[in-house]
């Protein structure tokens, strides 16, 4: 009489239910992923035969191959996170313009300049853009709107940053309005407190006392 084995065992297989790009915190750089639903079977001979139970679906880089959870895909990819920080320095430095009272060429002028040389603004940025984004931010709730997003992406130390770039823009080039309000509403969108806010706000007075343009 012959002896038969009998092979069985588990495995574990993944369906692809999508792809996609992400930022894999592994590489640190943008890369490819699969979306995967695991699941046991029951195989036979090496083969899978029974399906059985489902595991967690879980997000898989296509260049390192960790897997993480889905948690990963609400973090912006470098592309999308530059876009946002462009959108938003447009939109701050535009209401500002809009919400001045100093002549057009004052600060329409130096506005352009510090667009132009922003982060996720194109150095073609020019005064036709700046008329349209004028236009576009004017109402303070559109404007707010664009710097929401970055209180959840941005490190503080980065959100503390735009909020010192706008102050000094304003400072040096239109002191004709209190800008208390628009420093209160451009913290709290940034998820920055009063008294952080009104921290820097105190170190860009003392910073541009002694700048050659501002008040001594």
């Amino acid at each position: 009489m012959s002896t038969v084995f009998l092979i069985w065992g588990m495995r574990v297989l993944n369906a692809v239910l999508g792809t996609g790009q992400f930022h894999c915190p592994r590489c640190g750089v943008d890369a490819e992923y699969r979306r995967v639903q695991p699941r046991q079977w029951f195989t036979f001979f090496f083969l899978p035969v029974v399906p059985l139970r489902r595991l967690e679906p879980h997000v898989e880089c296509t260049q390192c191959g960790t897997a993480f959870r889905d948690a990963v895909l609400a973090e912006p990819t470098t592309q999308l996170f530059e876009y946002q920080v462009g959108l938003a320095n447009r939109a701050a430095v535009a209401h500002l313009v809009a919400s001045s009272g100093a002549p057009g060429p004052v600060l329409r002028e130096p506005a352009v300049a510090l667009l132009a040389s922003s982060a996720g603004v194109a150095p073609t940025y020019d005064a036709a853009a700046l008329a349209q984004d004028v236009a576009a931010f004017a109402d303070p709730d559109v404007a707010l709107a664009y710097l929401r997003p970055l209180a959840q992406t941005m490190t503080t130390e980065g959100r503390e940053e735009f909020l010192r770039r706008v102050l000094t823009f304003a400072d040096r080039h239109d002191r004709t309005a209190d800008r208390s309000a628009l420093l209160a509403g451009y913290a709290a969108a940034l998820g920055l407190s009063a008294a952080h806010a009104a921290g820097i706000a105190a170190t860009v007075r003392r910073a541009d006392g002694s700048h050659p343009g501002g008040a001594a």
